[in-house]
């Protein structure tokens, strides 16, 4: 999905050069919001919502890679779509942790353990490149396909592969150490 025109917008020309990103891309990103979400609606909103987040933005004009980053931005609205519902989910039930019952589940102990796990996946995230913990969040939290996430980011599927074996591999470095 190319665009040549958007990178020939002239610096200071940000409304001619939004209208061409959003000619170009909002077919791609409705079938994109829409193939997650399952509502035109939702999607429709979402698609709307990428371009005013776009637009606020200084010189987003003068973009090395737009498409790659109104991808990232569609991910992140999605990311940020679901985290809402999740917590509107858990408002509307009472509070139960089925990872912690049973045999010593909830010992302070064991929630320790599970605390330092987290931290070290954390920083082992934290050190990774920008695009290889996107990629790692993409398919690991939101539950994208390479393939998905690919087209997404504007990758190959063997790129997207590299970058979960690097993201791996940093994790399972990380947890090494670990004692129980």
């Amino acid at each position: 999905m190319k665009a040549p025109r958007l990178t020939q917008a002239m610096p200071g020309t940000s409304g001619r050069w939004l209208e061409a990103v959003a000619a170009d891309y909002s077919g791609a990103l409705n079938g994109f919001f829409l193939r997650r979400t399952g509502s035109p609606s939702d999607a429709e909103d979402l698609v709307q919502e990428v371009f005013a987040r776009l637009a606020q933005m200084e010189d987003a004009s003068r973009m090395d890679n737009p498409q790659a980053y109104i991808f990232q931005i569609a991910v992140n609205l999605l990311r940020d779509k679901a985290r809402r519902a999740r917590v509107r989910q858990s408002e509307m039930h009472e509070p139960f942790d089925e990872a912690f019952h049973g045999e010593g589940g909830g010992s302070p102990e064991r929630m320790a353990v599970v605390r330092d796990d987290l931290r070290r996946i954390e920083a082992a995230l934290q050190r990774l490149p920008k695009k290889t913990r996107t990629i790692f969040l993409l398919h690991r939290l939101d539950g994208l396909k390479y393939r998905e996430i690919a087209d997404a980011m504007g990758l190959s599927v063997s790129t997207v592969e590299k970058h979960m074996i690097k993201a791996l591999a940093a994790i399972t470095r990380r947890m090494k150490g670990r004692t129980v």
